[in-house]
């Protein structure tokens, strides 16, 4: 029999803690409370994944940065190409001149890159100059502009430097001619440099040779060309001067101009003044052409020539017409020396190889430009100039380097610049013709 409590507020009391009881059984359990020494880090939004090992982590953030260790750095880019230009007649009147020397310029070429210029290769840009005054100055802003080379070889001739050189103040460009002739020609511009031999140094050291070989001879008649830029000084100034200082009387001379084929009328006013030599000189093709002649018609007496026909291999083609001929030389393939006679063995192998050139090869001027890009190759070297040095810094360097150069000893001989000339002559090797070819006079 169940009972019934008879005081209200004790059945109250009795329900209000059922209802307290039933609440709680129905509520969520409580979180854990967290020990003090291992406290939660701050969430983050890496956080989610926290259930993986810490241990095995580790590795995998080494492994996204390989850049941290040295062996993995990237090597360092070679140096840019050293740039020069180099300016020859390859095609047109002279080009068996300028053939020849582009064989000098390859072997410089190699034997600088055996060591290269501080780390860069030396590259040799070359321009094809046919004897063309105007082409040459259209190539030499070429050469400063789009080009962007450190220094100019060349022109040629001394009619194509005349034109070119100017340019080189304006445009704050060395150059160096190894060829030209015409005297002080680079006075007053000081970014044009010289490393050949001036007409009046080559032809006083001719007419001395002749004079010596040939004592008796007092007459003399000059055969040559009258307008062309770099032979008209020699006929007009340096030839009278020195055959008259020399003891020689001029009997006058007799004129003919580039490209003229028919001689037969100079060669007949020569013989018309009883000349008992000749002195001569003109391009390869008219002074050949006037050699031809002078044996037809039987005008065979001493002659003496100017350098501008004596380079190249043209006294082989007339051999028998120019025995006994003696000329002034800038280099001469006999001179002694170990390094001059084995330079002169390769100039012959790659010659001798190459189809486009001459035969038979035969080296002449060409030293002088190998000596040239040698000595500018040894001037950027020493300070500091690579491809990637500044243009005009690299450039005033080389200029710096030439003019004050001294005593570089090249294949042909040691060369110092004349500080007001800016020129870097030295010897002439007087040398004589047999049997088709020069000789140095003993």
């Amino acid at each position: 029999m169940r009972r019934i409590l008879k005081n209200p507020l004790a059945a109250a009391a009795i329900m209000l803690l059922a209802v307290v009881v039933l609440a709680a059984a129905c509520a969520p359990a409580a979180a854990p409370t967290p020990t003090p020494t291992k406290a939660a880090p701050a969430p983050t939004t890496a956080a989610a994944p926290a259930a993986t090992p810490t241990t095995a982590a580790a590795p995998k953030v080494e492994a996204t940065k390989p850049a941290a260790t040295a062996t993995t750095a990237p090597p360092k880019a070679a140096a840019k190409n050293v740039k020069v230009c180099y300016l020859s007649p390859l095609s047109g009147p002279v080009a068996s001149l300028g053939l020849p020397q582009s064989i000098a310029a390859k072997l410089a070429e190699e034997d600088i890159n055996k060591t290269g210029v501080n780390g860069s290769k030396w590259e040799v840009l070359t321009k094809d100059s046919p004897f063309d005054a105007q082409q040459a100055v259209t190539l030499f802003r070429q050469c400063a502009g789009g080009d962007q080379a450190f220094v100019v070889f060349g022109p040629y001739s001394s009619g194509e430097f005349d034109q070119a050189a100017p340019l080189s103040s304006d445009l704050k460009l060395p150059v160096v001619g190894t060829t030209t002739t015409k005297v002080a020609a680079a006075k007053g511009m000081p970014y044009a440099f010289r490393m050949s031999i001036p007409d009046d140094l080559s032809v006083e050291a001719a007419v001395k040779a002749y004079r010596k070989a040939y004592p008796n001879v007092k007459k003399v008649a000059i055969i040559s060309d009258v307008k062309e830029a770099v032979v008209e000084p020699v006929t007009k100034e340096w030839f009278p001067k020195y055959l008259k200082e020399s003891g020689f009387e001029v009997v006058g001379t007799s004129e003919f101009t580039r490209g003229m084929t028919d001689m037969s009328a100079v060669v007949t006013k020569a013989k018309g003044m009883n000349a008992e030599g000749l002195a001569v000189d003109g391009l390869p093709q008219e002074w050949t052409i006037l050699a031809k002649e002078l044996a037809r018609q039987g005008l065979k007496v001493p002659t003496v020539m100017a350098a501008h026909s004596w380079p190249g291999n043209s006294v082989f083609t007339v051999k028998d017409d120019v025995e006994g001929w003696i000329a002034p030389a800038f280099f001469q393939e006999d001179l002694p020396g170990a390094d001059v006679q084995a330079w002169v063995k390769r100039f012959h192998v790659v010659g001798d190889a190459d189809a486009k050139i001459p035969k038979p090869v035969y080296a002449s001027v060409d030293a002088q430009l190998y000596d040239a890009m040698m000595a500018v190759a040894d001037i950027m070297r020493k300070a500091g100039v690579n491809g990637d040095t500044p243009l005009q810094q690299a450039r005033d360097a080389v200029r710096t380097g030439l003019e004050t150069l001294k005593d570089y000893k090249g294949i042909v001989r040691s060369y110092t610049m004349d500080k007001d000339l800016h020129d870097a002559a030295g010897a002439v090797y007087p040398v004589v013709a047999k049997s088709g070819r020069w000789e140095l006079i003993k």
